[in-house]
């Protein structure tokens, strides 16, 4: 008889394991909604400006610099320096501000249409974070501000190239190209010949 009893206990000893699985995976799987559930976002959007954009983009340059970039200093009148190698990838985009264009500016008498444009500018100079890595650090150590280091790299970097950009010809080629932008559309509204120029 007792026999008979620890027969029927062991068997069913497996279903109880199946129990205890199927449970211990449904609190796990509960548990897991309700963190899902915890999480939750509020936002509120607010316009905080708008500007009227009359700025027509007509070309943009695409610069890489490989900049070390040093810092010196001095410690127990021992000269130590910490250096970093930046490869900077950036652009710089011209455009022209067509919000500056006034009916005076527009003669559209005989057979053709001349317009007044103002002059190409630099609309932004940025860099490519996407493009840009810091390729090497060495850090003496009494210097422990890295992050500066490297912050101070990509500012030196920012400056030399928004001097150089200066010395391209990116507004030469921004008069070329909005000539190529704006002559065949303005051409086929009115029927005339195109002329363009560009104000001093």
């Amino acid at each position: 008889m007792v026999s008979n009893y620890k027969f029927s206990v062991i068997k069913f000893i497996p279903w109880l394991l199946v129990v205890v699985l199927a449970l211990v995976l449904w609190l796990k799987h509960f548990n897991t909604v309700q963190d899902i559930k915890k999480e939750e976002n509020f936002h509120q959007m607010i316009v905080d400006r708008i500007e009227s954009m009359g700025k027509l983009e007509v070309v943009k340059y695409s610069f890489k610099d490989i900049l070390e970039h040093k810092r010196n200093s001095t410690v127990w009148g021992v000269g130590i320096s910490s250096k970093t190698l930046l490869i900077i990838g950036a652009e710089a985009v011209a455009c022209v501000d067509l919000m500056k264009v006034s009916i005076t500016d527009i003669d559209s008498t005989g057979g053709k249409l001349k317009v007044m444009l103002p002059l190409p500018e630099i609309c932004y100079i940025k860099v490519d974070h996407s493009r840009s890595k810091v390729y090497n650090t060495e850090m003496s150590i009494f210097d422990d501000a890295e992050d500066k280091l490297v912050d101070d790299a990509y500012r030196e970097a920012e400056a030399y190239i928004k001097s150089e950009v200066a010395k391209t010809d990116i507004i030469d080629m921004a008069k070329v190209n909005t000539e190529k932008v704006l002559k065949p559309l303005l051409a086929s509204i009115t029927s005339k010949t195109v002329v363009f120029e560009f104000k001093k």
